[in-house]
């Protein structure tokens, strides 16, 4: 068996197969150059039956060993050919990929991947620009967002600025009040404020005249004029008893008329005479008040002198001259002297003892007469009332 196997190795020395020449390697700070395959040359056409298969590949032999040509039929004992298949080339991939994010090149480089919240805005606008919609197009549509917002608001301003310089007076059932244009929204009216825009009361019959205008100062001496006539009218009633009333109008009346335009200061001068008229009628409450007092006072001298005083005697002389004085306040300082009072009640019988019959009482001097001169005659003159005060006060 040892000989056969010799005798075959000789007659059938083995494939010897040329290396392949290896490339020479890139120089430095250069990629490696990428390689097309190489185009595989088509055989010239032959009358065989069976054309040969391109992709099969070409083996170099020794002469010793003759393989057949591709569709002859082997030699008898000749080995089998092994053919080889084709090789399958990988495809080449790209050097760099299409894409990629912060956390793959760390993930590479065996880091860990960096949270969402604390990534780089680079990394993030990156990833933005993966959506579907282009940045350009949402950049046009925040741009047409903003300029149509911005006309908006500058439209909104404009007719609001218009609106507010429209004023009017407006009459209510029990009162009157002024209204400017509101600002925003831009339409309507709003009640104006301020202490020279308070509401002005008014009774059912009181003539109310609207007003429209555009000037501030025409509808200040609108509401001047209302506020003047509604005073007139309460200081020159039948009873004045609305005084404070009429006072706030007419100060309110003055905040309307400060410029120093002449009808301003004529209005301003009828005002003050008109103040005047307030202050005569406080000053006539004040009297009507002491007037009271003075009748109660009045009436309590009367009931002390009805309980017969025991150190004083003159309790009716002070009732008499109370009422006096009252009368004369209720009849003013043109009105004539009001008749004097009617006497009071006779004096309260005395604890005295009775003088016995056929004695002679004693007279006291009467104001300007000599001691001795008259005494007890019938054209004595009667003492006049003790009008002093009682207790060493003063009246009045």
């Amino acid at each position: 068996m040892t000989d056969e196997h010799d005798d075959h190795r000789k007659r059938y020395p083995p494939p010897m197969f040329a290396p392949a020449a290896e490339p020479a390697p890139p120089p430095e700070g250069y990629p490696p150059p990428t390689f097309a395959p190489a185009a595989q040359a088509e055989p010239p056409p032959t009358s065989a039956p069976a054309a040969p298969e391109p992709s099969a590949p070409t083996v170099v032999v020794s002469d010793e060993l003759a393989l057949p040509a591709p569709g002859a039929p082997a030699a008898p004992g000749a080995p089998a050919a092994v053919v080889a298949p084709p090789l399958a080339l990988p495809a080449e991939e790209p050097l760099l990929p299409a894409s990629y994010s912060e956390n793959d090149l760390r993930t590479a480089i065996g880091s860990p991947a960096m949270p969402e919240q604390i990534r780089p805005r680079r990394a993030r606008a990156r990833d933005d620009d993966d959506d579907d919609e282009p940045r350009s197009r949402r950049t046009l549509i925040a741009v047409l967002a903003t300029l149509f917002l911005g006309l908006g608001i500058a439209a909104l301003a404009i007719l609001g600025r218009v609106n507010a310089g429209h004023y009017q007076v407006t009459c209510e059932p029990k009162q009157v009040i002024a209204e400017q244009g509101r600002s925003f929204p831009p339409w309507g009216t709003s009640r104006m404020s301020g202490d020279g825009w308070k509401p002005i009361p008014i009774p059912p019959s009181f003539q109310c005249v609207g007003l429209e205008t555009g000037d501030a100062t025409e509808l200040g001496d609108a509401y001047r004029k209302m506020l003047v006539e509604r005073a007139e009218a309460m200081l020159t009633a039948k009873e004045v008893t609305q005084i404070e009333e009429a006072a706030g109008m007419l100060e309110q009346a003055l905040l309307h008329a400060r410029s120093d335009s002449e009808p301003h200061k004529t209005a301003r001068q009828a005002i003050q005479r008109m103040l005047g008229d307030v202050g005569y009628w406080r000053a006539s409450g004040k009297l009507k008040e002491a007037t009271d007092a003075l009748t109660a006072a009045a009436k309590q001298f009367e009931t002390a002198a009805g309980q017969r005083p025991r150190y004083v005697s003159d309790a009716n002389a002070w009732a008499a001259y109370t009422r006096r004085l009252i009368d004369d306040l209720r009849a003013g300082p043109s009105g004539a002297r009001a008749p004097g009072p009617t006497p009071g009640p006779a004096p309260a019988p005395t604890d005295r003892p009775a003088a016995p019959a056929g004695v002679a009482l004693p007279v006291e001097p009467t104001a300007g007469s000599s001691s001795g001169s008259g005494a007890g005659s019938a054209e004595s003159p009667t003492a006049a009332p003790d009008a002093g005060v009682p207790g060493g006060g003063v009246l009045l």
